[in-house]
Parts: C-alpha cells; structure tokens; sequence
C-alpha cells in the first residue's frame, strides 16, 4: 500500500463518503479483474489508514514539536478551531471587556446544539478490542470522564414538550432495539458553524438531556469564561444568526451512517473526528470569501431595512418613541410587558362577563327587581354557549356520517344533551326575549329537525318590530353586541394560534415522521388540531 494510494483513499472519503470496502474493491478490480481473487489484504488495509489519519492528525497538530510528543496532547488540542469567533489574546482589542452594550455584540459567541439519532452504533465490539486512537483529542469527548458521568445518571425517559426537538419523540421506540449508541448530540459555533473541540458526543438511550447537558459544559472549556455566551434566537445583537445552520454539518455527515453504525467504537470515533476536521478546514479555507459575501449581503440590505423602516416609522410617528421605550426596556429587564407578546384588544368574554355581572350587582342594592333568578348577563351568556355547542356538534355530526353505529349512538348522547339545554333556554326566553319563541313558533322547520340546526332567535336575529312592545327585554341587544364583540376578539387570537400550530405540526410531519407507525401518529395529530380551527 503506497502513501498515493492513501492519500487518494483519504480525500475521497472526505469529499465523497467513499466507505473502505468500495475502495478496496475498486483496487482489487484494477489489479486483476478476470475473476480470480486476489489474496484477501480487506483487515490489513483498514488498521493501515486508521494509523495514516491518526499520523497525519498528529503531524498537522504539530505533536512532532512538542517536548512532551503525542502524550502530552491535552483534549481537544488537535481541533480546526473557528478563527472568527471572538478569543481574547488572539482577535480581540485589549480592552473589550469595556465595551458599551450597543458594541457588546461583537463579543459574544453563539452556540447552536442539536441532537442527531441517525448516527447509531450497533452493538458490536467494544472499547477493549476496538479502543479509538485519538479520542477526546479532537471532537470527540473523552471516554472516561464520560463514562464516568452517565453512571451518576438515572435511567429515565425524558420526552420533551417542545415541538421543535422532535429528534427526541423516537429517542425511546422500538428502532433503536439492539443498538449501543442511539445517536449524537453536537455543538457548533452559530455564527461560522465550525464543530467545537470536544463538542460531540454519542447518546445512550434514558440519557438525552444529561448527555448533551455534559457535551455543552465540554466545549465551554476551550473558551474565554469572561465571554459573552448565549444560547437563543432572541437575544438583543443576535442579528440574522442561523441558529438552524447545525444542520449543514448533519448533512454533510450523513454519507458514511452506514458505515458507522455496523464499526466499533473506536473506529468510528476516529472516523467521525476525521470527518470534522475536513468539515472545519474546508469551513476555514472559505470563510474570507464567506464573510465577505455576508459583509456584502449585509450592506445590501441595511439599505433596503432601513428604508423600510423610515417609511414605516414616517408613518407612526406618534407611537414611535413609545414603541422603542418598550423594546428597551424589556430586552432590559425581562419581567417587563413583552412587546412582541399578542394581545386582545378591547374587552375579553371574561372582562365583558364580569362588568355585567358587576352592573347587575349594583341594580341589586339599589333595589331594582330582578325578572328571574338568572340574570340578563347570565341569560345571553347561556344563549352564546348554547349557540357554541350547536356549532361543535354540527361539525361531529358532519365527521361521523359514515362511521360506526357505537359513534352514530355516542351522537344521540350529544343531540339528547344539546336538546335539554334549548328547552332550558326557551323557558328564559320567555322572560326575557318573548319576541323568540312568538318567531319559533312562525318558523316552519321540518318534524325531523335535528336540535343543531333549530334557529335560537336571539336579539339580534329578530326584527325591530319583534323586539318592540316587550319582545325583548331592554339593553339585551346591546348586551349581546358587546359581548359577540369580545367573543370575535377571542377568537381571532385563538385561531391565529392554532394557526401556528398548525404551520408547526405540518413542518413537523414533514421533516421528522418517519416509518408507518409514526407518520400515522402525526397526522393524526394534525387533523385533532384541524378541528380545533
């Protein structure tokens, strides 16, 4: 095996995920390829590049000219490090510890973290017959201490409630059965998206969160602790940071999982650290032209953004000031009104509720007879809900046409329940708003009429003749207005929620169900969501 012939192999895995057997094919069919096997040199050739990579490592981290030679590497040490990410001693004024907040952006360093469970290992071999060469040198963490750290770890299932860390809804499913490594969690620099030293390490299932808990603490310790360090979207000087931009790494990656996951431990180690480091050095020998194009991007549309918020400004000129003084403030001090969190505006159901029944209260002391036990408030409130309940059971009514009998009767349970409110309710009608029941009794509606389609005649359905006379109670129309008003309200901000939900779930589905079983678990999901909205 000649050094060409590994120099060859080396950048073509790199570059094309080239796996050791294709290769070795390749050169036996070059050799001889009439069909009669060569003598089988497959073992020989692996332990000969594994010791070639981790020899040139060494050589490119200059070990050679150390005093203490390759075992006094410290961890970590033999890293492509990011050269733009903020390092006092290196690209940092000696005073930058007294920058002002507006220039404090400059020295902050963003990490992004992600967790990927494609990256499995089987159970085959071990550290004993298989141990890694340069492990915790590089990207890799070191084995011991990690070790020694999952053992103060209890086994427990630690499902997430966020809906964009879906990596962790199949961290504990029957795929991952037979498999000593389910996956790896990682940590870059945001903003150049260079692996960190010492920022990746495999996942072991019931050990998610300690895991990357203890991979975020190890890459902390090639950094300044006198930096600025946050992991966000929304921190004040984060800018246009690709908080997403882990995912390229992931990507680049993804050729040699299938390889990876049937070697053991140590030969993959030394694979993954020597597929970062080409990760990191080709990161490296374009990020001039990187930053320049962002530089250039970014000038570009300052002048666009800017123009844009002049004009917008121009425009709200009165509230401009005020706006600013709010922003200010809560991105000082967070407990502060958040002013990108939406509101209702005007009165909601509750507040409308509340002030009626207060207005109520206070005829009462002033004696003032009431007309019934229930209130007027309580009244048209009963008439809202009533309404909301036809309405829920029209759309179940809708879904279940073509459905089971033991569904068809759970509908009769509905219809007998929503049938016992509309008597209640036309019995207060009366008191209240005699003009309905004189249009019920007008309205020919079919025998066999289903209760969710039966007319109410509230208020504000009724004619102003039907409402004259005593046909309904005074003030009850306005009442209903007012309170129709907080409910649109209400329900916008809800349906602009569920909205985003639904642009959550769907994104979800598509970039992360996989297999049947899971596919159908999220649309089902989707369509619990859909009839919410």
């Amino acid at each position: 095996m000649t050094f060409a012939a590994l120099e060859l192999f080396h950048i073509v895995t790199l570059q094309a995920k080239m796996t050791m057997y294709d290769y070795y094919c390749s050169l036996e069919r070059l050799t001889r390829n009439d069909g009669v096997q060569p003598p089988d040199r497959y073992q020989v050739f692996i332990r000969i590049c594994r010791e070639y990579w981790h020899l040139l490592l060494l050589k490119r981290g200059g070990r050679g000219h150390d005093s203490g030679r390759v075992k006094a590497t410290k961890s970590g040490k033999l890293a492509v490090q990011c050269p733009a990410c903020p390092r006092p001693g290196l690209n940092l004024p000696d005073d930058w510890e007294m920058a002002t907040n507006e220039d404090k952006y400059l020295y902050i360093i963003f990490f992004a973290l992600d967790a990927c469970f494609r990256r499995k290992r089987l159970m085959v071999s071990s550290e004993l017959k298989d141990p890694g060469l340069g492990t915790g040198w590089v990207y890799m963490l070191e084995n011991t201490p990690f070790r020694e750290y999952l053992l103060t770890v209890t086994d427990q299932k630690e499902m997430t409630t966020c809906s964009g860390l879906a990596a962790l809804d199949y961290a504990n499913t029957k795929f991952l059965r037979g498999y000593s490594t389910t996956g790896v969690g990682m940590g870059v620099c945001a903003r150049h998206e260079f692996v960190q030293p010492n920022g990746v390490g495999d996942l072991q299932k019931g050990e998610r969160f300690s895991n990357m808990d203890y991979i975020f603490a190890s890459l902390l310790r090639h950094h300044n602790p006198l930096l600025f360090k946050f992991i966000s979207y929304d921190i004040p000087g984060s800018g246009q940071t690709d908080g997403e931009g882990i995912e390229c790494p992931w990507s680049n990656i993804g050729g040699i999982a299938a390889s990876t996951r049937i070697m053991g431990p140590g030969a993959r180690h030394d694979t993954i650290d020597n597929h970062w480091g080409y990760w990191n050095w080709q990161k490296l020998v374009s990020l001039a032209s990187t930053l320049r194009r962002h530089l250039d991007n970014a000038r570009d549309q300052e002048v666009v953004q800017r123009e844009a918020l002049d004009t917008f400004s121009d425009q709200q000129q009165d509230r401009v000031e005020q706006w600013k003084a709010m922003v200010h403030n809560f991105e000082a001090d967070s407990s502060k009104k958040n002013p990108y969190e939406m509101v209702v505006i005007g009165l909601t159901e509750a507040q409308v509720r509340l002030q009626f029944q207060r207005e109520e209260e206070d005829a009462a002391r002033k004696g003032i007879p009431a007309k019934h036990r229930v209130s007027p408030s309580e009244f048209m409130t009963e008439c809202l809900d009533v309404e909301e309940e036809q309405r829920e059971v029209r759309v179940k009514a809708e879904l279940k046409k073509t459905q089971t009998t033991a569904q068809q009767i759970d509908m009769t349970a509905l219809r007998t329940k929503l049938l016992r409110r509309l008597d209640r309710l036309q019995k207060l009608q009366g008191t209240y708003c005699p003009g309905a029941i004189v249009a019920l009794e007008k309205c020919e509606a079919p025998e066999d009429e289903q209760p969710e389609n039966e007319p109410l005649f509230l208020p504000s359905a009724l004619s102003e003749a039907e409402r004259a006379n005593g046909g309904c109670a005074n003030g009850l129309l306005e009442m209903e207005l007012v309170m129709r008003d907080a409910q649109c309200r209400g329900t916008l901000v809800k349906l602009r929620n569920q909205l985003v939900i639904k642009g959550r779930f769907l994104n979800y589905r598509a970039l992360h169900a996989r297999h049947q079983g899971a596919t159908t678990r999220a649309c089902s999901i989707v369509n619990r969501n859909e009839l919410k909205i």
